[in-house]
Parts: C-alpha cells; sequence; structure tokens
C-alpha cells in the first residue's frame, strides 16, 4: 500500500521560507519586556490594568503555581474584583517614594491613614512584599503615617510557604 499523502519537497532555498512564516511560540508566562522598568527594578503592567485584570491576573499566578489544588480550593484562594481598587488614574511614576501620595489619593478616607482603627486586629492598610529588605524600605516610606494612635509595623516571615501541599496526606 502506498500512502497518497506525501510530503512536500523540500524548496530550493533549503526550507528557510518556511522557518520565516513559522513564529516562534510564545510562552504563557513570558512577561511583556517593554513593560519592565529596569532603573526602578519594577513591572510597570500593573499601572495599566484594572481592578477586573488585576483580579485575573492573580488567579492566573495561583492557579499557575497551586497545581495540586481543586478548583474549589483556586476559586477560594483568588481575590475578587470588587475588593480591589482600580488605580490606573495615576500617573506619577510607581515607585517606593510615591507610595504615601499613591494610598493618600486612593484611600477612601486619607484621615484615617494616621489614626488606627478601635477593633485591635483590623488594619485599614496591608502591604505583601515578598523579600525581607524590601518589606524594610517600604516600612521607612510609609513611616508618615504612624503616630501616637497608629503604628507602621512589619511581619517578616522566615520562609513563607503558600503553596507547599502537606507532605503527611
Amino acid at each position: 500500500m502506498s500512502n497518497t499523502k506525501k510530503r512536500a519537497a523540500p524548496s530550493q532555498d533549503g526550507g528557510e521560507g518556511q522557518k520565516a512564516k513559522k513564529q516562534k511560540k510564545k510562552s504563557a508566562y513570558q512577561v511583556d519586556e517593554t513593560l519592565l522598568n529596569a532603573e526602578l527594578g519594577i513591572n510597570e503592567s500593573f499601572a495599566v490594568m484594572d481592578n477586573q485584570l488585576l483580579a485575573d491576573y492573580t488567579a492566573q499566578k495561583i492557579s499557575r503555581f497551586g497545581t495540586d489544588f481543586s478548583s474549589v480550593e483556586l476559586s477560594d484562594l483568588s481575590i475578587s474584583a470588587n475588593a480591589i481598587k482600580d488605580t490606573t488614574s495615576w500617573t506619577e511614576p510607581r515607585a517606593l517614594g510615591n507610595l504615601p501620595a499613591f494610598l493618600e489619593k486612593f484611600a477612601e478616607r486619607p484621615d484615617r491613614l494616621f489614626t488606627a482603627p478601635k477593633v485591635k486586629g483590623a488594619p485599614h492598610t496591608i502591604i505583601v512584599a515578598a523579600a525581607g529588605m524590601r518589606a524594610a524600605d517600604v516600612v521607612r516610606a510609609v513611616r508618615k503615617f504612624q503616630g501616637k494612635e497608629s503604628t507602621v509595623s512589619k511581619l517578616v516571615s522566615a520562609s513563607f510557604h503558600l503553596f507547599v501541599p502537606n507532605p503527611l496526606n
């Protein structure tokens, strides 16, 4: 039996035309390099994301790193778009020096940034940093909100394991 469907013969130019036609497949996890600011060391893609895009982005990252979780567990970890404030109107650079002004602009009541809630263990602002040095820098930047009635504090974990499955199960 002969196969009626045959491969096309290679072209005279050595097949370079087909290589040009084939585009590299882009990885789903690649970051747009134009939005990375190497000088400031920040990813500026968050500046153009509204609250729905940020919620989708965090859900994507949670599902990427939480491969052992069920869909119910992943939905419990996701952040609602209603819980994220749209900050796309901020035009200043998103650098550490501008963080206090950023918080004042987007807080519902900026005067409350200088006071602590009456209920213990109910902070009005939580800032998450992945590294201890970064957390210390952030605390120094927002010290202006510390007063007699409120304290700016940091919690640094020696090892932060959010997506490590229980080895005993």
